[in-house]
């Protein structure tokens, strides 16, 4: 059960990352830039929500996907440039409102990242473990600074 929840939970970040069309305007490119990395941060971590519970992929694609992961998250800090909160985006205001808090956030998702880089070569319960907090810390910073 908890795994299908972690597989719907991936899918509704990658599809609703998706939804969006950039703005015309200043911040056209940095919203557009922005939901593509989140675009392609949601089509590997719903992968990998896939070979953790079995339902599908290859348990040797992990690392490929864990590495993309840590790549694209070392981006995600900067993806929220001030004068991006205007135009079609999905990204609330709160973000650039409470900088402090929405840094926690980022915090939070940079230690669950950090964990899959620990735990992809102990087996996959250490890795499924690890791809857990991150959904975790996922589901926390769109629960606030996301909208539906």
């Amino acid at each position: 059960m908890r795994c299908r929840y972690l597989i719907f939970l991936f899918c509704v970040i990658s599809s609703s990352a998706a939804a969006g069309q950039a703005p015309a305007g200043d911040a056209d490119g940095d919203i557009q830039y922005r939901q593509n990395v989140m675009r392609a941060l949601g089509g590997h971590t719903s992968a990998m929500a896939l070979i953790v519970t079995g339902e599908g992929g290859n348990e040797r694609d992990l690392r490929v996907h864990a590495d993309a992961v840590i790549g694209l998250a070392a981006m995600v800090p900067s993806l929220f440039p001030e004068g991006s909160d205007a135009g079609r985006t999905n990204a609330l205001l709160d973000i650039w409102l409470e900088p402090a808090r929405f840094r926690q956030r980022l915090t939070e998702f940079e230690r669950g990242v950090a964990g899959l880089g620990r735990n992809i070569a102990r087996g996959r319960r250490e890795f499924a473990q690890a791809f857990q907090a991150l959904a975790v810390a996922c589901k926390g910073c769109h629960d606030r600074y996301k909208s539906q």
